[in-house]
């Protein structure tokens, strides 16, 4: 059974053709389009149907293709996705229409979510806590583009979330220096995201750089404040995650930020900040699994294994 999936975020798209081998999914082909210009799948086909052309595949995948799933950087429901911050709809009957198979269309933190699960074949790290247990709750957050947030129940069930908009204090003289510019009680979203970092490097050090400069420079080591600060910030986000869940079963983390700088979430300042707390809560918080998602693919095999369930599915009905 093979399946093509898409990670689409605001700025970049990502697509592959992948199966189940083993147990586990493999990506047998794959590409990425940054600073796409679609504004919904009809644009998109010409795009869909070079990447099949170059991988030998049917043109219109009806062939080779049982299954789509699209992984969407913004709100989802049953027919169609939209993203939040980017000029692109999803509909679930054009899109079927375009692609001659099933559709599903997901968050991109119910692809990271699903990417928990063993068979997504996704490389992960434990960094501290208990060991990771797939019978209990378990959560996803990741710190990119904005602060993404899942929650998996522990026969399957994929709770979506907007955790990202929940507020978060500034605490400290150093986060403090943040309230000009993003205000006295900014949501996570605004705070460890790529515009946080941003905003927190020009706070901190007077200088106006993008995210990619400031971790380049100064997220490479613990020695400087906008990593010290920066790294009890995403502990805090992190921390208030699990206590929203109680997530016994795991929390794992994911994200362009966390996952290209993992000192950060294997730092002493991110555990500090992530288990802080008094009695109950702080034994909670010291037995949760924390471990990092070390596979760039986590969207896409996540959303592999939403469109190999749907194809099974379609099998059997």
């Amino acid at each position: 059974m093979r399946v093509l999936v898409f990670d689409i975020g605001g700025t970049n798209c990502r697509m592959a053709v992948a199966e189940e081998e083993q147990g586990s999914i493999v990506l047998k082909h794959r590409c990425s389009v940054a600073d796409y210009a679609w504004h919904s799948v009809s644009e998109l086909e010409p795009a869909y149907c070079a990447a099949l052309a170059s991988w030998g595949q049917a043109k219109d995948g009806s062939s080779d293709i049982d299954a789509v799933c699209f992984a969407v950087a913004g709100p989802v429901n049953r027919d169609s996705a939209q993203l939040t911050n980017r000029d692109f709809h999803i509909d679930k009957r054009e899109a079927e229409a375009v692609f001659h198979c099933p559709v599903s269309l997901a968050n991109d933190f119910e692809a990271v979510s699903r990417a928990m699960d063993k068979e997504s074949g996704c490389l992960v790290e434990h960094l501290f806590g208990d060991a990771p247990d797939a019978s209990l709750i378990r959560a996803s957050a990741g710190a990119g583009t904005g602060f993404g947030c899942g929650l998996l129940l522990p026969d399957g069930t994929y709770i979506a979330s907007e955790g990202g908009h929940m507020a978060m204090a500034l605490a400290g003289e150093a986060e403090r220096k943040l309230i000009p510019l993003l205000g006295e009680l900014p949501e996570m979203d605004d705070v460890v995201t790529g515009r946080g970092l941003e905003a927190l490097a020009l706070a901190l050090t007077g200088e106006r750089l993008d995210a990619q400069e400031i971790a380049a420079r100064w997220l490479q080591d613990e020695s400087n404040e906008v990593f010290q600060t920066f790294a009890r910030l995403l502990g805090r986000a992190c921390r208030n995650w699990a206590l929203a869940t109680m997530c016994r079963g795991g929390l794992y983390l994911a994200g362009g930020i966390a996952m290209k700088n993992p000192l950060l979430v294997k730092s002493e300042a991110f555990r500090a900040a992530f288990v802080q707390g008094s009695g109950g809560i702080a034994d909670f918080l010291q037995h949760v699994p924390v471990s990092l998602f070390c596979d760039g693919d986590v969207g896409l095999k996540g959303a592999a294994l939403i469109a190999l369930r749907a194809a099974r599915r379609g099998q059997a009905a």
